[in-house]
């Protein structure tokens, strides 16, 4: 299709920023993230004439670690000329909550028949500590012996006395009120607020430095200059304002008895900020739907330079959806979204002849404007796909989606993805055809593919003579094979390879989930499941799903690896486990030793090709026929009763209407648990194998364990019931070393042990290297 025309492109240049965002969101090192504190407050009691009791208690969370403690203080010192450096003693303590007592050292002039009273506000402030030794900010309440003070509190731009706002010269800014013992209702009465700049009575400067000097300064003088708002007003917007000034803005909160909030903190209701140029902000937008997530760097309007454009697959004759927002500048609210596809002109702004079709003009501009449904696209055309963001100063930002469109070809039968990050081979020096013997627990990385993939009945190179393959875990099936160790970043298949195949069986371990080095690491780099599944990648799986492609995830660590790369293993809508496997309860993973047992209670009728599944998967064994590989000694390296498992540790229960009419239902379930696990300290109740086949996408099968600790033969069963069962992918005739042809389970001969153990393969000389097949 047509570029658009850029006739007019210099004219948006007065909208670029300067240096833009990168191809992928890059992944520096996050910052520890402050904790929040949250303070409730009662009063308790009156313990005598002038004293009287407050209950407070108060929560926190921290969102990148965990609440250490906390730390109090009652009437803290604030900041003056006279003493800049306040000894106020905070109180550490692990406590959620106390109950203080205070005296009414000030009692006002009694009328006649009426109690004294006091008019002198203590305060209470508490701060959250987190494990890294960051606070939170205060979280603050005021109150005599009468009454709880009123609040206000600045929600944008966000206040901290960490460090100053930057905001362009026209900003709005909002506010919230409470009145916690109010009667009519929990709002303030009014508000007053005020702007402080350089030259009012106390200016910025003096502010920003000794906060309670603005109270000591304007409340004996009734709050003289100061603007007087009702309840329902909570924001005000500036105009103007001078770029490179800087300014403090100040909101107090009143009720219906007069109290008023008696302090000043800059992590509430005072503002410090600096006027900047309006070209230099810009909202930042993330674009996002269920194949990738992308937030710019820079806000940015460039429809030419291919370095601000995602690109991406997408599939052929399947509807897409885009989705949006942004993230404003602090104190310029976005106005309003629109978009366009594949544009002739992207400088003509005319309006649409019809808003539902006529997707090559603009959409209209709505604030509301953050969905658009596109397609479904034939063929492999390329397309662009524009958003544009406008903030309260003007300005523009521009999201450009550059995507290829991908047919489902399905010519072959199997594709299976090598994800695993096993030991490589070692190469002996000088050697130019073999290599070193196999250390370490089994499988390397070369035995694995030997396990899995060998053909069988072949001589083995630098082995000693006469020692020959064993047929493969997939010998007699036709398949390909993907790895995934390809020495660059974005090591994830494209979706034009995935698209050639109907089946893909990926292979991710449960070590190898949790790197977190660059992908270019050839040893140890993060795992291509990990990768796609980030923040600003593309997550061809994803695609290859929705275009129809069945999958298999195996090897104990696939589903972890999807959740790490979006931080955390919650199951939560947005990634890859809940929106297509279908795992949305609670995922755990397990190490340790399991035997897995056949779990088909919940279907209901004939279990279909479930039924010729093996009854367990138990770990290897001699007596199974598992004998150990040629060059390895030890049964310990190959013998092992421990392996890592991911579980579904909850109910997990998926249910669909599959009557398409409005008035009918049918409801099923859409989730089979096909094995569990059993174990000294594993619940019964663990789920490790699921197979969605539901109408959200093409049939999902997760293997929550690998596909190489357990007993060979048993292992082979489940894969023939999978390939042939359930996928339809029959073996290959007379192929060499395959196994029989998949049967029913009931129509199979039972299985027989072996007399005696299987010989191991002949000793290697000293000192041979080693290639495996």
């Amino acid at each position: 299709m047509p570029r658009p025309r850029t006739s007019r492109f210099l004219l948006a240049l007065l909208l670029l920023g300067l240096t833009g965002c990168t191809k992928k969101v890059s992944s520096p090192a996050i910052a520890n993230q402050r904790p929040v504190v949250r303070l409730t407050n009662a009063p308790a009691s009156a313990t005598g004439r002038y004293s009287y009791s407050y209950d407070f208690r108060w929560v926190g969370y921290d969102p990148d670690g965990e609440i250490d403690h906390f730390v109090y203080a009652i009437d803290p010192s604030s900041p003056s000329p006279a003493q800049p450096q306040p000894d106020t003693a905070w109180v550490s303590t692990t406590a959620n909550g106390g109950t203080f007592t205070f005296t009414a050292t000030d009692p006002d002039s009694v009328a006649t028949g009426q109690a004294p009273t006091s008019s002198r506000y203590h305060v209470f402030a508490i701060k959250a500590v987190d494990n890294k030794g960051l606070e939170s900010a205060p979280a603050i309440s005021a109150f005599n012996a009468q009454t709880l003070s009123p609040t206000a509190s600045i929600t944008s731009p966000a206040p901290s006395s960490r460090n100053r706002q930057y905001v362009p010269p026209s900003l709005t800014i909002s506010w919230t009120g409470n009145d916690p013992d109010g009667v009519a209702s929990h709002s303030p009465v009014y508000y007053r607020t005020k702007l402080l700049t350089s030259n009012t009575e106390v200016p910025t400067s003096v502010a920003v430095q000794f906060p309670d000097s603005v109270l000591r300064y304007y409340q004996p003088r009734g709050w003289a200059g100061w603007d007087s708002v009702g309840p329902r007003v909570t924001s005000h917007q500036y105009l103007n304002l001078v770029p490179l000034a800087e300014y403090a803005f100040c909101v107090v909160a009143f009720d219906e008895a007069g109290a008023y909030t008696p302090y000043f903190s800059m992590d509430s209701n005072m503002l410090y900020f600096r006027a900047i140029y309006a070209a230099v902000g810009g909202p930042l937008i993330t674009m996002f739907n269920d194949f990738f997530s992308y937030t710019y760097q820079q806000s940015v309007w460039n429809p030419i330079d291919p370095r601000y454009e995602f690109p991406l697959e997408i599939p052929a004759n399947v509807p897409i959806t885009f989705n949006w927002s942004a993230a404003p500048y602090p104190g310029a609210p976005i106005t309003g979204y629109r978009w366009v596809l594949d544009p002739v002109d992207i400088f003509d702004y005319s309006a649409r002849a019809d808003e539902r079709t006529d997707t090559s003009h603009w959409s209209a501009l709505a604030l509301g404007n953050q969905q658009a449904t596109v397609g479904p696209f034939s063929g492999s055309a390329e397309h662009h796909f524009y958003i544009e963001a406008s903030d309260l100063n003007g300005l523009k930002s521009l999201g450009h989606i550059h995507f290829r469109v991908i047919p489902a070809a399905f010519t072959r039968d199997l594709l299976v993805i090598e994800d695993t990050r096993f030991l490589l081979d070692r190469a002996t020096v000088g050697a130019a055809t073999c290599i070193n013997q196999p250390l370490g627990r089994w499988p390397t990385a070369a035995e694995l593919d030997t396990f899995l993939f060998a053909r069988g009945g072949v001589p083995i190179r630098c082995y000693p003579a006469g020692s020959v393959s064993r047929p493969g875990l997939l010998a007699g099936y036709d398949f390909d094979t993907l790895g995934t160790r390809l020495g660059r970043v974005d090591n994830a298949p494209d979706l034009s390879r995935l698209a050639g195949y109907r089946h893909v069986l990926w292979l991710t371990d449960g070590a190898a989930a949790n790197l977190n080095n660059s992908a270019n690491d050839l040893v140890s780099g993060m795992t291509a499941m990990r990768y796609m599944n980030q923040l600003g990648a593309f997550n061809p799986l994803s695609a290859y799903i929705r275009m129809g492609g069945e999958v298999w995830l195996a090897g104990g660590g696939s589903i972890a690896a999807s959740l790490l790369g979006r931080g955390g293993t919650s199951l939560v809508p947005g990634k890859f486990a809940y929106d297509f496997a279908h795992w949305r309860s609670t995922m755990k993973g397990l190490t340790g030793s399991l035997q897995l047992n056949l779990a088909l209670g919940r279907l209901s009728g004939d279990p279909g090709p479930y039924a010729a599944l093996p009854p367990q998967l138990n770990f290897k064994s001699l007596a199974a026929g598992d004998s150990m590989p040629a060059w390895r000694t030890s049964s310990g390296d190959f013998y092992s009763n421990t392996a890592t498992f991911e579980a579904i540790t909850s109910p997990d229960l998926i249910r669909e209407d599959f009557d398409p009419t409005l008035l009918g239902q049918d409801i099923q379930s859409t989730l089979d648990t096909l094995y569990k696990g059993a174990g000294a300290t594993v619940p019964p109740s663990n789920a490790m194998m699921t197979v969605y086949h539901g109408q959200d996408n093409a049939r999902v099968i997760v293997s929550g364990f690998d596909l190489w600790n357990f007993q060979k033969a048993e292992l082979r069963q489940l894969v023939d019931t999978i390939f042939q069962g359930l996928w339809g992918i029959s073996p290959r005739p007379a192929a060499i070393g395959a196994p029989p042809a998949w049967r029913p389970a009931s129509q199979r001969p039972a299985p027989q042990q072996p007399a005696v153990a299987l010989p191991r393969a002949p000793a290697a000389p000293a000192g041979s290297s080693v290639s495996r097949r």
